[in-house]
Protein backbone atom coordinates (compact mmCIF):
# COMPACT_ATOMS: atom_id res chain seq x y z
CA UNK A 1 0.00 0.00 0.00
CA UNK A 2 2.84 2.36 0.57
CA UNK A 3 3.73 2.75 -3.14
CA UNK A 4 0.08 3.66 -3.83
CA UNK A 5 0.21 6.36 -1.20
CA UNK A 6 3.38 7.69 -2.74
CA UNK A 7 1.73 7.58 -6.16
CA UNK A 8 -1.31 9.50 -4.88
CA UNK A 9 0.94 12.01 -3.21
CA UNK A 10 2.87 12.43 -6.40
CA UNK A 11 -0.35 13.10 -8.33
CA UNK A 12 -1.26 15.85 -5.94
CA UNK A 13 2.21 17.32 -6.12
CA UNK A 14 2.14 16.99 -9.87
CA UNK A 15 -1.16 18.88 -10.18
CA UNK A 16 0.10 21.57 -7.84
CA UNK A 17 3.29 21.97 -9.86
CA UNK A 18 1.33 22.06 -13.11
CA UNK A 19 -0.87 24.81 -11.73
CA UNK A 20 2.19 26.74 -10.65
CA UNK A 21 3.69 26.44 -14.13
CA UNK A 22 0.42 27.51 -15.78
CA UNK A 23 0.17 30.51 -13.46
CA UNK A 24 3.82 31.30 -14.11
CA UNK A 25 3.38 31.21 -17.87
CA UNK A 26 -0.12 32.73 -18.05
CA UNK A 27 -0.50 36.34 -19.20
CA UNK A 28 -2.76 38.58 -17.08
CA UNK A 29 -3.50 42.27 -17.57
CA UNK A 30 -4.76 45.11 -15.42
CA UNK A 31 -5.19 48.91 -15.46
CA UNK A 32 -3.55 50.81 -12.62
CA UNK A 33 -3.65 54.40 -11.35
CA UNK A 34 -6.85 55.64 -12.97
CA UNK A 35 -9.87 57.29 -11.37
CA UNK A 36 -12.01 54.29 -12.39
CA UNK A 37 -11.39 50.59 -12.95
CA UNK A 38 -11.68 51.03 -16.72
CA UNK A 39 -8.69 53.37 -17.09
CA UNK A 40 -5.07 53.50 -16.04
CA UNK A 41 -1.55 52.35 -16.77
CA UNK A 42 -1.51 49.03 -18.64
CA UNK A 43 0.31 46.30 -16.73
CA UNK A 44 0.95 42.72 -17.81
CA UNK A 45 1.62 39.73 -15.55
CA UNK A 46 4.23 37.34 -16.95
CA UNK A 47 6.72 34.88 -15.43
CA UNK A 48 5.42 35.68 -11.97
CA UNK A 49 5.87 39.46 -12.20
CA UNK A 50 3.79 42.49 -13.12
CA UNK A 51 5.38 44.79 -15.72
CA UNK A 52 4.48 47.55 -18.15
CA UNK A 53 4.18 48.02 -21.92
CA UNK A 54 6.20 50.52 -23.99
CA UNK A 55 4.28 53.02 -26.13
CA UNK A 56 6.28 52.42 -29.33
CA UNK A 57 3.96 51.67 -32.30
CA UNK A 58 0.80 51.36 -30.17
CA UNK A 59 -2.60 52.37 -31.54
CA UNK A 60 -6.19 52.36 -30.31
CA UNK A 61 -6.50 48.79 -31.61
CA UNK A 62 -4.42 47.73 -28.61
CA UNK A 63 -6.94 49.49 -26.35
CA UNK A 64 -9.79 47.61 -28.03
CA UNK A 65 -8.09 44.25 -27.37
CA UNK A 66 -7.27 45.07 -23.75
CA UNK A 67 -10.66 46.54 -22.85
CA UNK A 68 -12.57 43.69 -24.50
CA UNK A 69 -10.48 41.08 -22.67
CA UNK A 70 -11.19 42.85 -19.38
CA UNK A 71 -14.93 42.93 -20.06
CA UNK A 72 -15.08 46.73 -20.43
CA UNK A 73 -16.55 48.82 -23.27
CA UNK A 74 -14.04 48.93 -26.09
CA UNK A 75 -15.52 50.52 -29.21
CA UNK A 76 -14.45 54.06 -28.19
CA UNK A 77 -11.43 53.07 -26.08
CA UNK A 78 -8.21 55.07 -26.33
CA UNK A 79 -4.51 54.31 -25.83
CA UNK A 80 -1.99 56.87 -24.57
CA UNK A 81 1.77 56.95 -24.29
CA UNK A 82 4.18 58.84 -22.05
CA UNK A 83 2.98 57.35 -18.76
CA UNK A 84 -0.01 59.66 -18.47
CA UNK A 85 -1.28 57.70 -15.45
CA UNK A 86 2.13 57.63 -13.82
CA UNK A 87 5.28 55.60 -14.37
CA UNK A 88 5.33 51.95 -13.43
CA UNK A 89 8.19 49.93 -11.95
CA UNK A 90 9.77 46.56 -12.56
CA UNK A 91 10.16 44.97 -15.98
CA UNK A 92 8.93 46.46 -19.25
CA UNK A 93 7.47 43.29 -20.68
CA UNK A 94 6.35 44.38 -24.15
CA UNK A 95 7.48 46.78 -26.87
CA UNK A 96 6.35 47.51 -30.45
CA UNK A 97 2.93 45.98 -29.84
CA UNK A 98 0.87 45.95 -33.05
CA UNK A 99 -2.71 44.67 -32.84
CA UNK A 100 -5.27 44.12 -35.58
CA UNK A 101 -8.03 44.76 -33.06
CA UNK A 102 -9.70 41.37 -33.33
CA UNK A 103 -7.30 39.48 -31.04
CA UNK A 104 -8.66 37.72 -27.94
CA UNK A 105 -5.73 38.78 -25.75
CA UNK A 106 -2.62 40.94 -25.95
CA UNK A 107 -0.52 37.77 -26.38
CA UNK A 108 -1.89 37.37 -29.88
CA UNK A 109 -0.77 40.83 -30.99
CA UNK A 110 2.56 41.18 -32.74
CA UNK A 111 5.34 42.33 -30.39
CA UNK A 112 9.02 42.02 -29.52
CA UNK A 113 10.22 39.13 -27.39
CA UNK A 114 8.99 39.26 -23.83
CA UNK A 115 11.21 41.57 -21.80
CA UNK A 116 12.96 43.03 -24.86
CA UNK A 117 12.58 46.81 -25.22
CA UNK A 118 14.49 50.04 -25.71
CA UNK A 119 12.22 52.04 -23.40
CA UNK A 120 12.07 53.68 -20.01
CA UNK A 121 9.05 53.81 -17.76
CA UNK A 122 8.31 57.37 -18.84
CA UNK A 123 6.96 55.74 -22.04
CA UNK A 124 4.58 53.36 -20.27
CA UNK A 125 1.30 52.75 -22.09
CA UNK A 126 -2.04 53.73 -20.53
CA UNK A 127 -5.59 52.92 -21.63
CA UNK A 128 -9.05 54.36 -21.08
CA UNK A 129 -11.89 52.01 -22.00
CA UNK A 130 -14.67 54.59 -21.47
CA UNK A 131 -13.27 58.03 -22.32
CA UNK A 132 -15.62 60.96 -21.74
CA UNK A 133 -15.76 64.08 -23.88
CA UNK A 134 -12.73 66.20 -23.14
CA UNK A 135 -13.61 69.28 -21.08
CA UNK A 136 -11.89 72.50 -22.12
CA UNK A 137 -11.41 75.94 -20.60
CA UNK A 138 -9.73 79.20 -21.58
CA UNK A 139 -7.30 80.72 -19.08
CA UNK A 140 -4.93 83.67 -18.93
CA UNK A 141 -6.75 85.86 -21.46
CA UNK A 142 -7.79 89.49 -21.18
CA UNK A 143 -11.44 88.46 -20.86
CA UNK A 144 -13.65 85.37 -20.69
CA UNK A 145 -13.71 85.06 -24.46
CA UNK A 146 -10.01 84.29 -24.94
CA UNK A 147 -7.08 82.44 -23.42
CA UNK A 148 -4.80 79.44 -23.60
CA UNK A 149 -6.73 76.24 -24.15
CA UNK A 150 -6.59 73.86 -21.21
CA UNK A 151 -8.06 70.37 -21.34
CA UNK A 152 -9.03 68.12 -18.48
CA UNK A 153 -7.25 64.93 -19.36
CA UNK A 154 -5.78 62.10 -17.30
CA UNK A 155 -7.30 63.53 -14.13
CA UNK A 156 -5.69 66.99 -14.40
CA UNK A 157 -5.98 70.32 -16.22
CA UNK A 158 -3.21 70.66 -18.80
CA UNK A 159 -2.31 73.21 -21.44
CA UNK A 160 -2.81 71.97 -24.98
CA UNK A 161 -0.13 71.99 -27.65
CA UNK A 162 -1.06 70.96 -31.16
CA UNK A 163 -0.25 71.71 -34.77
CA UNK A 164 -2.80 72.41 -37.46
CA UNK A 165 -5.14 74.60 -35.41
CA UNK A 166 -7.15 77.18 -37.31
CA UNK A 167 -10.48 79.00 -37.15
CA UNK A 168 -12.39 75.73 -37.46
CA UNK A 169 -10.61 74.43 -34.36
CA UNK A 170 -11.41 77.72 -32.59
CA UNK A 171 -15.09 77.52 -33.53
CA UNK A 172 -15.33 74.01 -32.03
CA UNK A 173 -13.68 75.14 -28.77
CA UNK A 174 -15.82 78.28 -28.45
CA UNK A 175 -19.07 76.54 -29.29
CA UNK A 176 -18.35 73.75 -26.79
CA UNK A 177 -17.94 76.47 -24.13
CA UNK A 178 -21.21 78.16 -25.09
CA UNK A 179 -19.36 81.26 -26.32
CA UNK A 180 -19.73 83.17 -29.59
CA UNK A 181 -17.78 81.39 -32.30
CA UNK A 182 -18.60 82.91 -35.68
CA UNK A 183 -15.47 85.09 -35.83
CA UNK A 184 -13.28 83.04 -33.47
CA UNK A 185 -9.56 82.67 -34.12
CA UNK A 186 -6.85 80.23 -32.99
CA UNK A 187 -3.14 80.90 -32.52
CA UNK A 188 -0.08 79.11 -31.20
CA UNK A 189 1.58 81.13 -28.42
CA UNK A 190 4.12 80.54 -25.70
CA UNK A 191 2.76 80.97 -22.20
CA UNK A 192 4.11 83.53 -19.75
CA UNK A 193 5.31 80.56 -17.71
CA UNK A 194 5.99 77.09 -18.97
CA UNK A 195 4.00 74.37 -17.17
CA UNK A 196 5.73 71.28 -15.83
CA UNK A 197 3.90 69.14 -18.37
CA UNK A 198 1.29 69.60 -21.06
CA UNK A 199 -1.00 67.62 -23.34
CA UNK A 200 -0.39 67.15 -27.03
CA UNK A 201 -3.05 66.39 -29.63
CA UNK A 202 -1.41 65.04 -32.75
CA UNK A 203 -2.45 66.06 -36.28
CA UNK A 204 -5.76 67.59 -35.27
CA UNK A 205 -8.14 68.51 -38.09
CA UNK A 206 -11.59 69.97 -37.41
CA UNK A 207 -14.35 70.42 -39.96
CA UNK A 208 -15.85 73.12 -37.74
CA UNK A 209 -19.22 71.61 -36.88
CA UNK A 210 -17.97 69.19 -34.21
CA UNK A 211 -19.45 69.52 -30.73
CA UNK A 212 -16.15 68.78 -28.99
CA UNK A 213 -12.48 68.68 -29.99
CA UNK A 214 -12.54 64.91 -29.38
CA UNK A 215 -14.79 64.66 -32.43
CA UNK A 216 -12.16 66.31 -34.65
CA UNK A 217 -9.85 64.02 -36.59
CA UNK A 218 -6.57 63.42 -34.73
CA UNK A 219 -3.98 60.78 -34.02
CA UNK A 220 -4.31 60.68 -30.26
CA UNK A 221 -3.51 62.38 -26.98
CA UNK A 222 -0.06 62.43 -25.42
CA UNK A 223 1.38 63.84 -22.22
CA UNK A 224 4.68 65.70 -22.48
CA UNK A 225 7.11 67.03 -19.89
CA UNK A 226 8.58 70.46 -20.57
CA UNK A 227 11.62 69.39 -18.56
CA UNK A 228 12.47 66.60 -20.97
CA UNK A 229 11.18 68.20 -24.19
CA UNK A 230 11.52 71.80 -25.32
CA UNK A 231 7.91 73.04 -25.01
CA UNK A 232 6.01 73.94 -28.16
CA UNK A 233 3.72 76.96 -28.38
CA UNK A 234 0.35 76.24 -26.82
CA UNK A 235 -3.08 76.57 -28.39
CA UNK A 236 -4.63 80.00 -27.78
CA UNK A 237 -8.20 80.79 -28.80
CA UNK A 238 -10.07 84.08 -29.03
CA UNK A 239 -13.80 83.63 -29.43
CA UNK A 240 -14.43 87.35 -29.91
CA UNK A 241 -11.47 89.09 -31.58
CA UNK A 242 -11.82 92.83 -31.14
CA UNK A 243 -14.21 92.48 -28.20
CA UNK A 244 -12.12 94.84 -26.04
CA UNK A 245 -11.71 97.41 -28.82
CA UNK A 246 -15.35 98.30 -29.48
CA UNK A 247 -18.27 99.27 -27.27
CA UNK A 248 -21.80 100.73 -27.37
CA UNK A 249 -22.40 103.68 -25.03
CA UNK A 250 -25.51 105.54 -23.89
CA UNK A 251 -28.19 102.95 -24.63
CA UNK A 252 -30.62 101.54 -22.11
CA UNK A 253 -29.33 98.01 -22.85
CA UNK A 254 -25.92 96.58 -23.75
CA UNK A 255 -27.23 95.89 -27.25
CA UNK A 256 -27.47 99.54 -28.33
CA UNK A 257 -25.72 102.86 -28.10
CA UNK A 258 -23.12 105.20 -29.56
CA UNK A 259 -20.34 103.29 -31.29
CA UNK A 260 -16.89 103.80 -29.80
CA UNK A 261 -13.59 102.17 -30.74
CA UNK A 262 -10.38 101.85 -28.75
CA UNK A 263 -7.16 102.99 -30.39
CA UNK A 264 -3.85 104.29 -29.08
CA UNK A 265 -5.07 103.71 -25.49
CA UNK A 266 -8.04 106.08 -26.01
CA UNK A 267 -11.73 105.58 -26.75
CA UNK A 268 -13.15 107.59 -29.64
CA UNK A 269 -16.18 107.71 -31.93
CA UNK A 270 -16.93 106.86 -35.55
CA UNK A 271 -18.24 109.37 -38.11
CA UNK A 272 -21.32 108.57 -40.18
CA UNK A 273 -19.61 109.01 -43.60
CA UNK A 274 -20.61 106.22 -46.05
CA UNK A 275 -22.86 104.71 -43.42
CA UNK A 276 -24.32 101.27 -44.23
CA UNK A 277 -25.87 98.35 -42.36
CA UNK A 278 -22.78 96.16 -42.80
CA UNK A 279 -21.06 98.19 -40.09
CA UNK A 280 -23.66 97.14 -37.50
CA UNK A 281 -23.36 93.51 -38.62
CA UNK A 282 -19.62 93.52 -37.97
CA UNK A 283 -19.83 95.41 -34.66
CA UNK A 284 -22.66 93.32 -33.17
CA UNK A 285 -21.00 90.08 -34.15
CA UNK A 286 -17.73 91.30 -32.62
CA UNK A 287 -19.59 91.93 -29.35
CA UNK A 288 -21.17 88.48 -29.43
CA UNK A 289 -24.72 89.83 -29.53
CA UNK A 290 -27.51 89.42 -32.14
CA UNK A 291 -26.54 90.88 -35.50
CA UNK A 292 -28.82 89.57 -38.25
CA UNK A 293 -31.34 92.40 -37.80
CA UNK A 294 -28.93 95.02 -36.45
CA UNK A 295 -29.24 98.65 -37.47
CA UNK A 296 -26.85 101.61 -37.78
CA UNK A 297 -27.73 105.28 -37.37
CA UNK A 298 -25.99 108.59 -37.86
CA UNK A 299 -26.70 111.90 -36.20
CA UNK A 300 -25.55 110.95 -32.70
CA UNK A 301 -29.01 109.57 -31.82
CA UNK A 302 -27.62 108.14 -28.54
CA UNK A 303 -25.88 111.38 -27.67
CA UNK A 304 -22.68 113.00 -28.82
CA UNK A 305 -19.37 111.57 -27.74
CA UNK A 306 -16.22 113.41 -26.78
CA UNK A 307 -12.55 113.06 -27.50
CA UNK A 308 -11.14 111.83 -30.81
CA UNK A 309 -13.17 110.78 -33.82
CA UNK A 310 -11.14 107.76 -34.79
CA UNK A 311 -12.80 106.53 -37.96
CA UNK A 312 -14.63 108.04 -40.94
CA UNK A 313 -15.98 106.70 -44.24
CA UNK A 314 -16.03 103.17 -42.87
CA UNK A 315 -16.93 100.70 -45.63
CA UNK A 316 -17.56 97.12 -44.43
CA UNK A 317 -18.39 94.11 -46.57
CA UNK A 318 -20.03 92.44 -43.57
CA UNK A 319 -17.79 89.41 -43.08
CA UNK A 320 -14.97 91.23 -41.30
CA UNK A 321 -13.91 90.02 -37.86
CA UNK A 322 -13.88 93.54 -36.44
CA UNK A 323 -14.57 97.09 -37.62
CA UNK A 324 -10.85 97.84 -37.76
CA UNK A 325 -10.63 95.39 -40.69
CA UNK A 326 -13.13 97.42 -42.75
CA UNK A 327 -11.92 100.03 -45.25
CA UNK A 328 -11.69 103.52 -43.72
CA UNK A 329 -9.85 106.83 -44.18
CA UNK A 330 -7.23 106.06 -41.59
CA UNK A 331 -7.08 106.44 -37.85
CA UNK A 332 -7.97 109.99 -36.78
CA UNK A 333 -8.59 111.21 -40.34
CA UNK A 334 -12.09 112.72 -40.74
CA UNK A 335 -14.11 115.83 -41.66
CA UNK A 336 -16.78 115.43 -38.95
CA UNK A 337 -17.84 116.69 -35.57
CA UNK A 338 -19.55 114.71 -32.85
CA UNK A 339 -23.03 115.61 -34.14
CA UNK A 340 -22.38 112.92 -36.78
CA UNK A 341 -21.38 110.15 -34.36
CA UNK A 342 -22.50 106.69 -35.41
CA UNK A 343 -24.83 104.62 -33.20
CA UNK A 344 -25.82 100.98 -33.46
CA UNK A 345 -28.65 98.72 -32.30
CA UNK A 346 -28.08 94.98 -32.04
CA UNK A 347 -31.53 94.33 -30.58
CA UNK A 348 -33.39 91.29 -31.88
CA UNK A 349 -36.81 91.92 -33.47
CA UNK A 350 -38.85 90.74 -30.47
CA UNK A 351 -37.06 93.30 -28.31
CA UNK A 352 -38.15 96.24 -30.49
CA UNK A 353 -41.91 95.71 -30.42
CA UNK A 354 -44.43 95.22 -27.61
CA UNK A 355 -48.16 95.19 -26.81
CA UNK A 356 -49.25 97.40 -23.89
CA UNK A 357 -52.50 97.77 -21.92
CA UNK A 358 -54.22 94.50 -22.77
CA UNK A 359 -55.68 91.98 -20.35
CA UNK A 360 -53.42 89.23 -21.75
CA UNK A 361 -49.95 89.08 -23.31
CA UNK A 362 -51.60 88.53 -26.71
CA UNK A 363 -53.15 91.99 -27.02
CA UNK A 364 -52.56 95.67 -26.46
CA UNK A 365 -51.43 98.98 -27.89
CA UNK A 366 -48.68 98.50 -30.46
CA UNK A 367 -45.38 100.16 -29.53
CA UNK A 368 -42.01 100.06 -31.27
CA UNK A 369 -38.53 100.80 -29.92
CA UNK A 370 -36.01 103.02 -31.68
CA UNK A 371 -33.05 105.13 -30.58
CA UNK A 372 -33.63 104.21 -26.96
CA UNK A 373 -37.28 105.29 -26.90
CA UNK A 374 -40.62 103.52 -27.15
CA UNK A 375 -43.27 105.10 -29.38
CA UNK A 376 -46.60 104.25 -30.98
CA UNK A 377 -47.82 103.50 -34.50
CA UNK A 378 -50.52 105.54 -36.27
CA UNK A 379 -53.52 103.62 -37.64
CA UNK A 380 -53.48 105.24 -41.10
CA UNK A 381 -53.65 102.61 -43.90
CA UNK A 382 -53.11 99.84 -41.38
CA UNK A 383 -54.43 96.31 -42.02
CA UNK A 384 -54.27 92.84 -40.49
CA UNK A 385 -51.05 91.99 -42.33
CA UNK A 386 -49.41 94.31 -39.81
CA UNK A 387 -50.77 92.23 -36.93
CA UNK A 388 -49.54 89.02 -38.59
CA UNK A 389 -46.00 90.42 -38.77
CA UNK A 390 -46.05 91.77 -35.20
CA UNK A 391 -47.53 88.64 -33.61
CA UNK A 392 -45.12 86.34 -35.45
CA UNK A 393 -42.19 88.53 -34.34
CA UNK A 394 -43.32 88.16 -30.72
CA UNK A 395 -43.65 84.39 -31.05
CA UNK A 396 -47.42 84.57 -30.57
CA UNK A 397 -50.28 83.10 -32.64
CA UNK A 398 -50.79 85.17 -35.78
CA UNK A 399 -53.02 83.36 -38.29
CA UNK A 400 -56.23 84.91 -36.86
CA UNK A 401 -54.66 88.09 -35.44
CA UNK A 402 -56.48 91.41 -35.70
CA UNK A 403 -55.44 95.06 -35.80
CA UNK A 404 -57.46 98.03 -34.52
CA UNK A 405 -57.16 101.79 -34.73
CA UNK A 406 -58.55 104.52 -32.52
CA UNK A 407 -56.32 103.82 -29.49
CA UNK A 408 -58.59 100.95 -28.48
CA UNK A 409 -56.27 99.92 -25.63
CA UNK A 410 -55.66 103.47 -24.49
CA UNK A 411 -53.60 106.33 -25.85
CA UNK A 412 -49.85 106.18 -25.67
CA UNK A 413 -47.53 109.07 -24.91
CA UNK A 414 -44.33 110.43 -26.31
CA UNK A 415 -43.28 109.72 -29.87
CA UNK A 416 -45.38 108.40 -32.71
CA UNK A 417 -42.70 106.47 -34.57
CA UNK A 418 -44.52 105.10 -37.61
CA UNK A 419 -47.31 106.13 -39.95
CA UNK A 420 -48.81 104.74 -43.17
CA UNK A 421 -47.47 101.26 -42.41
CA UNK A 422 -48.10 98.78 -45.21
CA UNK A 423 -46.99 95.16 -44.76
CA UNK A 424 -47.08 92.24 -47.18
CA UNK A 425 -47.44 89.88 -44.22
CA UNK A 426 -44.20 87.98 -44.79
CA UNK A 427 -41.81 90.49 -43.21
CA UNK A 428 -39.66 89.43 -40.24
CA UNK A 429 -40.49 92.60 -38.33
CA UNK A 430 -42.62 95.71 -38.66
CA UNK A 431 -39.54 97.82 -39.41
CA UNK A 432 -39.22 95.93 -42.71
CA UNK A 433 -42.71 96.97 -43.84
CA UNK A 434 -43.18 100.02 -46.06
CA UNK A 435 -43.78 103.14 -43.96
CA UNK A 436 -43.15 106.86 -43.81
CA UNK A 437 -39.85 108.13 -42.43
CA UNK A 438 -39.36 107.35 -38.76
CA UNK A 439 -41.02 110.00 -36.60
CA UNK A 440 -42.85 111.62 -39.57
CA UNK A 441 -46.67 111.48 -39.30
CA UNK A 442 -49.90 113.50 -39.35
CA UNK A 443 -51.49 111.80 -36.34
CA UNK A 444 -52.05 112.20 -32.63
CA UNK A 445 -52.33 109.49 -30.01
CA UNK A 446 -56.10 109.09 -30.54
CA UNK A 447 -55.09 107.14 -33.67
CA UNK A 448 -52.70 104.74 -31.97
CA UNK A 449 -52.82 101.22 -33.47
CA UNK A 450 -53.57 98.17 -31.30
CA UNK A 451 -53.30 94.43 -31.96
CA UNK A 452 -54.83 91.18 -30.70
CA UNK A 453 -52.83 88.08 -31.67
CA UNK A 454 -55.42 85.60 -30.43
CA UNK A 455 -58.95 87.06 -30.43
CA UNK A 456 -60.42 83.68 -29.42
CA UNK A 457 -58.68 83.98 -26.04
CA UNK A 458 -60.83 86.97 -25.16
CA UNK A 459 -60.36 90.68 -25.55
CA UNK A 460 -62.06 92.93 -28.08
CA UNK A 461 -63.28 91.56 -31.40
CA UNK A 462 -62.35 93.60 -34.43
CA UNK A 463 -65.91 93.43 -35.72
CA UNK A 464 -67.40 94.78 -32.49
CA UNK A 465 -64.77 97.49 -32.50
CA UNK A 466 -65.62 98.35 -36.12
CA UNK A 467 -69.32 98.81 -35.27
CA UNK A 468 -68.54 100.95 -32.21
CA UNK A 469 -65.92 103.02 -34.05
CA UNK A 470 -68.25 103.82 -36.96
CA UNK A 471 -71.15 104.65 -34.65
CA UNK A 472 -69.15 107.38 -32.92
Amino acid sequence: MRPLLIFIGNVRQHNFLVNLVILFLETLIRLVGGDTESEGRLEVYKFGKWGTVCDDSVTDKLAAVVCRSLGFPWNTSEVYGNAVYGEGSGPIWLDDVICEGSEISIDECQHQEWGTSNCYHRKDVSINCSPKDTVVQLIGGANKYEGWVEVYKFGKWKKLSTYGINRKFASVVCRSLGLPWYTSEAYRRHAVYEPADYVGLTNVHCVGNETNIDKCSHRGWRLYSSYSISPSPYAYVNCLPGYDTVRLVGGSTKYEGRLEVYYNETWGTVCEGRLNANISTVVCRTLGVPWTTSEVYGGAVYGQGSGPIWLDEVDCVGNETKIQDCIHRGWGSHNCDHSKDVSISCLSPNETVRLIGGTTQFEGRLEVYRHGQWGTVCDDKINEKVSAVVCRTLGLPWTTSEVYGGALYGQGSGLIWLDDVKCEGTEARIQDCHHDTWGVHNCDHTEDASINCSPSRGGISFHIFFLIHNAL
